[in-house]
């Protein structure tokens, strides 16, 4: 790795790090590129509107970085034949809404940096060169989802999580939420407070290493805990 930080860093001083554009929306992907071409650090080396025409442009250029519209970022298949056509080259998604569904679609993907939508020049060229040294550049936000992604994967795996430990009463709050039902729909039938049931589900968020109710109705399957038999 020291290697590649090494040469990543003689890029970036020489001639700038070697860069492609990929995006279908063609003012989008010239305008990004016109930009970035301004910076000493990027060497721009053009733009395709698709993944096809752009695998053509990998294999005969074989860029250290790749910039890929977040529509084409989180399909599995088109970063896999980037990173097939040359392994050597970086996959980084542009134009990343902020929020978990997104990010874990891209990292699934298995693109190596991300450039929020809200982004500036030179925060895309520090994700792009962070790419290049094998380095994850992003926001504490992000990079909280992606520990989350993480954890829940290693969770899965192992099918088991003796660390989860639910008391009766979330054990029922979550086989509700397991069947669809509302917070004020679980108060009434567990005859409890709503602001209870706001409190039971915050204590399973934190447990399951979840942020949303479906999540972690979810996990408590996978994890095999807090789904007993339904409440009449």
């Amino acid at each position: 790795m020291q290697e590649r930080q090494n040469a990543a860093e003689g890029q970036s001083r020489d001639s700038g790090v070697t860069t492609l554009v990929i995006a279908e929306t063609r003012l989008y992907r010239e305008g990004l590129a016109q930009v970035l071409a301004r910076d000493p650090r990027i060497d721009v080396i053009g733009s395709a509107p698709g993944i096809e025409s752009g695998l053509a442009m990998v294999v005969e250029t074989r860029p250290d970085a790749v910039l890929l519209d977040v529509g084409l970022a989180s399909e599995p298949r088109a970063v896999m034949e980037l990173a097939l056509a040359s392994p050597h080259t970086r996959v980084v998604a542009f134009g990343v809404a902020d929020n978990e569904e997104t990010v874990i679609r891209c990292a699934e993907a298995g693109v190596a940096g991300y450039v929020p939508c809200e982004a500036g020049v030179d925060e895309v060229v520090t994700v792009v060169i962070g790419a290049v040294r094998d380095e994850v550049v992003c926001s504490a936000r992000l990079a909280g989802t992606l520990l989350r992604r993480v954890g829940a994967m290693a969770r899965e795996r192992s099918g088991s999580d003796p660390e989860v430990r639910l008391t009766p009463r979330e054990t029922q709050v979550v086989a509700l939420i397991d069947d669809g039902l509302s917070n004020k729909e679980i108060a009434a039938r567990l005859q409890i407070s709503a602001p209870t049931v706001k409190n039971h589900i915050h204590n399973l968020l934190e447990k399951l290493n979840a942020s949303r109710r479906s999540e972690a109705a979810a996990r408590a399957r996978a994890l095999r805990v807090g789904i007993p038999d339904r409440i009449s």
